[in-house]
């Protein structure tokens, strides 16, 4: 149900059954919908719609009342989902309240920098969606997922429908680990599975993760089977719970280590620098000592793996680190350069076995 707010605003229930819309138009929306699903197969990338979802976090970033506006359509039935419960909002009016909402971020909202976007469009719709990391006053970090439909409406791309949450790990939200991973549900699936599913890092330029632990074999010995299956379930747990968190994906285990992948180099550095500090904090005996390594380039993706050149090296790179250590290549260096966060140690000539000549790697040593 609806509660009375401004004329041309509606604040929408959100308990089991609500509704906001009128039968009439949930009817005129999904026959749209079906009218559209006729056209399946020819959307494409928009840079418009992308330039639209960069433009909304700039506007944001700036607490820019009337930019934020300008964007929102002033359909009946334009929608904001904030990240709040009760920030459920439909109307007209819905840019004006958004433009007020967002200028009462001045004062602890520090940056807000986007990582990742994917915008598309398909006739006179489109759909995009945004990874944004976000730095509030106190200090707190949060990692934002917006959504976005748009219609072109005169010429002029506008936000029919957005919605933010922040990624929270299923246990903390139903109390158990659910399969989550691409690469498990998809397993799930079996014979059902069409190969129409991606993960969230495709394939061209990405850069690239290996983790490994310093002397598993000799821990493995020591602990035990038990005690080691045990250890390896916290290690990759929390491996994926910080590198979803960031926006990478884990492509797969290795048993005592693991390949991630990320669309941007920064996010994978602060991801690397927090498992390195994850693994320091955990208070259980014996330490875990990770070597990782770190690389960017272009990679092909098969259907549950990347290959080429880039993975062989980025693996390679991990071996040539100590237990503790974030090794990084001379491109990751160079990526990172005039980034304020990241610290290097030395650069240092190394042979890389199966790669022919020496490689430049240095140390990531931490985030500023």
């Amino acid at each position: 149900m609806c509660q009375g707010g401004a004329p041309n605003v509606r604040l929408c229930a959100t308990g089991s059954g609500a509704s906001c819309q009128p039968r009439e138009v949930l009817g005129g929306v999904l026959e749209a919908g079906k009218h559209h699903a006729t056209m399946y197969g020819m959307a494409e990338e928009s840079p418009e719609v992308r330039a639209v979802v960069l433009q909304w976090a700039e506007a944001q970033r700036g607490k820019d009342r009337a930019a934020l506006q300008e964007m929102y359509s002033g359909s009946e039935v334009t929608t904001f989902i904030g990240s709040a419960l009760e920030e459920w909002w439909v109307g007209r009016d819905v840019a004006a309240v958004v433009g007020k909402h967002v200028a009462e971020f001045e004062g602890f909202l520090v940056s807000n920098e986007v990582e990742r976007v994917e915008a598309y469009r398909e006739g006179n719709f489109g759909w995009a969606a945004s990874l944004s990391r976000v730095v509030f006053r106190d200090g707190q970090v949060h990692w934002f997922r917006d959504t976005y439909v748009l219609r072109l409406e005169h010429g002029t791309w506008r936000i029919v429908q957005s919605h933010s949450s922040v990624g929270t790990p299923n246990r903390e939200v139903v109390g158990v680990e659910l399969t989550a991973t691409l690469k498990d549900l998809l397993a799930g699936l079996g014979a059902e599975a069409k190969g129409g599913v991606r993960p969230p890092v495709a394939e061209g330029t990405v850069t690239l993760l290996f983790t490994d632990i310093e002397g598993s074999s000799a821990l493995a010995h020591e602990m035990g089977n038990q005690r080691w299956a045990a250890v390896l379930e916290w290690h990759d747990t929390t491996i994926r719970d910080i590198v979803e968190g960031h926006g990478g994906v884990v492509v797969k285990t290795l048993g005592d280590g693991a390949m991630i992948a990320f669309e941007a180099v920064q996010p994978a550095a602060r991801a690397a620098v927090r498992i390195q500090l994850a693994m320091a904090g955990r208070a259980e005996e014996p330490p875990l000592r990770l070597r990782i390594g770190i690389h960017t380039g272009d990679v092909v993706y098969t259907d549950t793996d990347y290959v080429g050149h880039v993975v062989n090296k980025a693996a390679r790179i991990t071996a040539a680190a100590d237990g503790g250590e974030i090794m990084a290549s001379s491109v990751v260096r160079a990526l990172l350069a005039e980034s304020p966060e990241f610290s290097f140690g030395n650069v240092t000539d190394v042979e890389l076995k199966g790669l022919e000549g020496t490689h430049e790697v240095t140390q990531l040593l931490a985030v500023r």
